[in-house]
């Protein structure tokens, strides 16, 4: 998950729904992303191999400043673009300590292009967002690349009880 500086203006983009929604400054964009994955890793001493297939969602969220409308009323407007897809990477591992390994890794995402925006605002701070329209404006979002990390690993010490049987006892004693 990220966040960067962004410039510009959001102009009316009423053409969707025939609605006044005047113009205001963009002035912040979320970029995040939610990933499930498995992890293999293969250990040579200490050095360790990691392969990680993996399927998730990415989202670029842009959000205005405050538009005050002609009834006086605070407007935000969100723009949101978000895609699904899957991912390879690979890592190389150093165990630094039984517990501890540093990574170094790389891969390849194919998230697609998109170049659908949902368009939703809200009234005041503590409004609801309401979506207005999907915009397609032909101007693809391409969230497939390649891909760079950096990593430390802590592998958590053993615990005193055991969360599995916890569970078990919770759910009637089922083995």
């Amino acid at each position: 998950m990220g966040t960067g500086a962004v410039s510009g203006t959001k102009n009316d983009l009423a053409a969707a729904d025939s609605t006044d929604h005047g113009s205001a400054n963009v002035n912040w964009l979320l970029s995040w992303s939610a990933e499930v994955s498995l992890i293999k890793k293969f250990y040579f001493g200490r050095f360790v191999i990691v392969l990680q297939p993996q399927v998730g969602y990415q989202s670029i969220i842009l959000q205005t400043d405050k538009w005050t409308n002609a009834s006086g009323s605070d407007e935000y407007y969100m723009l949101n673009n978000a895609a699904l897809g899957f991912a390879a990477n690979g890592a190389l591992e150093f165990a630094l300590s039984p517990a501890v390994n540093i990574g170094v890794g790389g891969g390849y995402q194919l998230y697609g292009n998109s170049s659908s925006w949902d368009y939703s605002y809200k009234t005041g701070t503590d409004g609801s967002w309401q979506k207005i329209a999907t915009i397609s404006d032909g101007t693809p979002v391409n969230h497939t690349g390649v891909t760079a990390s950096v990593y430390l690993v802590w592998s958590l010490p053993s615990i005193a009880f055991d969360p599995l049987d916890m569970l078990r006892g919770v759910a009637g004693g089922v083995k």
